[in-house]
């Protein structure tokens, strides 16, 4: 791919995480979700094109989202939300993490982008929270089917699973 190629996927995943972040502060009211959403989106875009992304970009929106978290939670006055997003975050990430040791069908990636993915919905509720990993579970499964039913054997017997959390992120944000 030539530059011009990069520039316009760069430009498009800019546009798409833009996008989400100002559906999500819209929403929500909350400072928490842009970088939550433009993160979510450069993560998707990477995990989409090659199957990984970067660990770099994964710990600077954590960083971002956290700060973000903190100031949402001193607006609103609403420390018990940030203590039930940290509960609910370190939940997922250990049924995620228990589930990667114990099956081969989950990569780590996904634990982590999973862990990230939640933490900005479950400040709204434990139910957005479910919410996101629910569609994000049902898309990429939709995904699978129809990539059996088109029995394209030529892709990665991988998924990638960020698109899926990234679309369950966005119906999070809107009916959460």
């Amino acid at each position: 791919m030539g530059a011009g190629g990069l520039s316009l996927k760069a430009g498009l995943t800019g546009c798409i995480g833009g996008s989400l972040a100002a559906l999500g502060y819209m929403h929500t009211g909350m400072i928490a979700a842009v970088p939550a959403a433009t993160g979510l989106a450069v993560l998707a875009a990477s995990d989409l094109s090659s199957r990984q992304f970067s660990l770099r970009t994964l710990r600077v929106a954590s960083v971002l989202v956290a700060v973000g978290l903190l100031v949402d939670s001193s607006r609103a006055a609403a420390w018990d939300r940030l203590a039930v997003t940290a509960a609910v975050t370190v939940l997922v990430t250990t049924a995620l993490a228990g589930a990667w040791l114990g099956t081969r069908g989950i990569a780590f990636g996904d634990v982590l982008l999973t862990s990230f993915a939640v933490s900005v919905p479950a400040w709204l509720s434990p139910r957005a929270a479910a919410v996101t990993m629910f569609v994000g579970v049902v898309a990429a499964a939709l995904f699978v089917l129809a990539r059996r039913v088109w029995a394209d054997h030529r892709t990665s017997s991988t998924v990638a699973f960020g698109p899926a959390l990234l679309a369950g992120w966005v119906v999070a944000m809107v009916v959460g």
